[in-house]
């Protein structure tokens, strides 16, 4: 390295550098990663570790979809990701996971844009309510000034 003036860099913060990862994502809400089995290894220079600290860095929450979730995948939250998602909804073998894997991820991702749609829908509501109810928080707030004044 020192006698070709080279940098070591991981193999995911090059892909990212050379896509221009942090422009194409400026602009969006949310981003969705993942990778085949969600482990202690997700946290080491993998893909989802590179996409969580670079959304994270942007203030852009990240979250996975997995084909299974092994111990010490969890730690992924220090790097950025927000939630991990299994393609798997019961124990299957490793082999019916892999045959069905297209229809297992395609349900994983309606199940989880369900609930981001759910929440978003909540959220929404909620910004509503508030925006009816501030007039009269402000007039009950008036109302005991006034009475505090007098």
């Amino acid at each position: 390295l020192v006698f070709l003036n080279a940098k070591l860099m991981s193999g995911i913060e090059t892909v990212l550098n050379l896509t221009d990862f942090d422009n194409l994502i400026k602009d969006v809400d949310l981003v969705v990663t993942g990778e085949g089995k969600a482990d202690g290894q997700s946290c080491h220079g993998k893909v989802m570790q590179g996409i969580g600290k670079h959304c994270e860095k942007m203030g852009i929450p990240a979250i996975a979809l997995v084909g299974c979730i092994d111990e010490g995948a969890d730690n992924i939250i220090n790097y950025g990701i927000r939630s991990l998602n299994a393609s798997v909804a019961s124990p299957i073998t490793l082999e019916e996971a892999l045959g069905n894997a297209k229809a297992n991820y395609m349900n994983a991702a309606r199940r989880m844009f369900r609930m981001i749609s759910m929440i978003y829908w909540i959220l929404i509501h909620i910004l509503i309510i508030v925006s009816i109810m501030r007039p009269f928080m402000m007039s009950q707030k008036l109302i005991r000034l006034s009475l505090y004044l007098l």
